[in-house]
């Protein structure tokens, strides 16, 4: 259990009301998405039940006042006036970092497989003129 106050009078908070109360106030006037708040209370691994988030809200609106909270086009709001386009999840980052390093490997790679294929080729057919010409030579004499 976690205390804070309002007006001055102490408010009795669950982990779980504080940690939504605590990525709240993080970014004040910021929207913050459910899938936020629920890698906020979660992480990764946890079950997530479908409406755990609407039910802190739920409390933390009867605890610390209805206009503490507000909804933004289905999406959490504390207070202020929104800024700029919402944050993506740190789960969304984490995919697209991941996805970007996976893809700029593969480019890599793909850039590298060029340039030997290419190297084998030059050879190859350096290889193949020499023949024809040694040849061409002893058919000749």
């Amino acid at each position: 259990m976690r205390q804070v106050t309002r007006g001055g009078e102490p408010v009795v908070l669950s982990a779980r009301e504080y940690a939504v109360l605590e990525a709240l106030m993080s970014r004040p006037g910021a929207i913050l998405s459910r899938a936020q708040l629920e890698d906020r209370l979660y992480g990764w691994g946890d079950a997530i039940e479908s409406n755990a988030v609407s039910v802190y809200v739920h409390q933390l609106r009867r605890k610390l006042g209805s206009d503490f909270i507000r909804n933004v086009a289905r999406r959490r709001l504390l207070r202020g006036p929104a800024r700029g386009e919402p944050v993506k999840s740190i789960r969304t980052r984490l995919l697209v970092s991941l996805l970007s390093v996976v893809l700029l490997s593969a480019a890599a790679s793909a850039a590298l497989t060029y340039t030997n294929v290419l190297s084998e080729a030059e050879a190859l057919f350096d290889y193949q003129l020499r023949q024809m010409a040694l040849s061409l030579r002893d058919r000749a004499s």
